[in-house]
């Protein structure tokens, strides 16, 4: 996971942004700010954890 207290970098920012964008059309996909990082929502399920160092994907 991201390292307590840090801040978002603009790649993290642009993958999330990028994501939200991509797989609109699957259904009501959203992100959050969480752990340093952005979790992504499908219908209110996380399926996804981008932060600062990697992006984790639950398959």
């Amino acid at each position: 996971m991201g390292i307590k207290g840090a801040k978002l970098t603009e790649k993290a920012i642009s993958i999330s942004e990028w994501l939200e964008d991509s797989l609109s059309g699957v259904g009501m996909i959203s992100r959050r700010k969480m752990f340093g990082g952005y979790g992504v929502f499908e219908s209110g399920v996380m399926f996804a954890l981008i932060s600062s160092l990697a992006l984790f994907v639950e398959t």
